[in-house]
């Protein structure tokens, strides 16, 4: 009988199925770790970026709404400031035309427009006559309605007259808000 021996080291066997499995499998889930970070890191960029374009619209919108209150703001100035100019009448230019009516400046001894529509001017004259010419140089004006003598009163060598002058505001305003 031949018998063989074999001095070589005999080797186990190495599960070699096994450690191929496991080194896939890790690789697989390093894999799917850094895609799931990668996908995480996207997400959270997209949600800084949306969140950064709701914050600029906020701030668009913000500025928006203000120009629209500025806007509403300045309509509403621009109404008041018509019905005022609508009603203002334009006493400064009514004054001085009344002034420029009377034969000199001096002449105007009072004038009182508290009244709506109304001017109550006191004058001194020479003659009565020169009071019947004021009278009919302030009614031949569009914007004077009516003028009457109230009171004539000699004083000394002049009279002095008291008028009662009715104005129409709306020619008024028309011819002499542009001279105010």
């Amino acid at each position: 009988m031949n018998t063989e021996i074999n001095f070589l080291k005999k080797e186990q066997n190495k599960p070699v199925a096994s450690i191929i499995l496991g080194t896939v499998f890790i690789l697989l889930l390093i894999f799917l770790v850094i895609a799931l970070l990668f996908q995480k890191n996207t997400y959270d960029n997209q949600l800084k970026n949306l969140e950064l374009e709701r914050n600029q619209m906020e701030a668009a919108m913000l500025e928006i709404q203000h120009d629209v209150d500025a806007d509403k703001q300045r309509g509403r100035t621009e109404q008041v400031t018509e019905a005022i100019e609508k009603e203002m009448k334009p006493t400064v230019a009514l004054y001085h035309q009344i002034v420029e009516l009377l034969p000199s400046e001096e002449r105007l001894n009072g004038y009182d427009d508290a009244i709506e529509n109304q001017i109550i001017i006191d004058a001194s004259f020479d003659t009565l006559d020169d009071v019947a010419e004021y009278i009919a140089s302030l009614t031949e004006q569009n914007y004077i309605q009516a003028a009457q003598l109230t009171a004539a009163v000699k004083v000394e060598d002049s009279y002095e007259a008291t008028l009662t002058v009715t104005t129409d505001r709306d020619n008024l305003v028309e011819e002499l808000a542009a001279n105010e």
